[in-house]
């Protein structure tokens, strides 16, 4: 047991070096498309959207309000599991998921925003990124292809900013759809402590 937690110190020391990123102290909340990440969506202002409920066999179903924006859907019902999905409407195109920290419990804290968006917007994401975290602390090129052997460039950038895992790219699962991610300080720490026990056991294991 003393080993194992030596272990755990010793990799958030070692991260922590090498990221920037401080586990100690108290983290402040940040405020990302209306999102704040640490409170849940109705403490940060973000409602749920208007909505009704038809006749339906699935009494977890609603039929949202498309029009509705500034506000989160629900989207658990048939047994697909729980996800939110927050509607922000900006000058380009975006969706926007966030994590919650006990899924299907829309009152618990944001733990995680994932947005995706057009490649071809990228600039405009980056910028507004800029206006808000400044310059990113790390910046990556590299080059990916298609099935169809296509090239195209990859631009990667990550922020440093109060414990917070903050990532944004221009291309992701598909060559021509961006990603930003932002994750709160306790869901990186928690990342970092599973990472670690799955390393020793593989090391059991080998």
């Amino acid at each position: 047991m003393k080993k194992l937690i030596v272990v755990l110190i010793f990799s958030v020391v070692i991260i922590e070096a090498v990221t920037g990123l401080s586990f100690g102290g108290e983290n402040k909340d940040i405020t990302v498309l209306g999102i704040t990440l640490g409170k849940s969506l109705g403490e940060g202002g973000v409602p749920e959207c208007k909505y009704e409920n038809p006749i339906s066999s699935d009494p977890a179903y609603k039929s949202y309000d498309y029009t509705d924006s500034d506000c989160y859907r629900e989207t658990n019902f048939s047994g697909d599991g729980c996800f939110t999905e927050v509607i922000k409407e900006l000058s380009f195109p975006v969706t926007i998921y966030v994590t919650l920290l006990r899924e299907c419990d829309r009152q618990s804290p944001v733990q995680e925003i994932q947005v995706t968006f057009h490649s071809d917007t990228y600039s405009k994401m980056m910028l507004l990124m800029k206006d808000k975290f400044g310059s990113p602390t790390k910046t990556g090129k590299s080059y990916v292809q298609n099935k169809m052997g296509a090239t195209f460039t990859k631009l990667e950038s990550s922020w440093n900013v109060k414990g917070y895992y903050i990532y944004l790219s221009n291309i992701e699962s598909k060559v021509d759809e961006g990603f930003l991610q932002i994750v709160h300080p306790d869901k990186v720490r928690q990342r970092v402590i599973e990472s670690v026990g799955k390393g020793k056991s593989d090391r059991e294991k080998f």
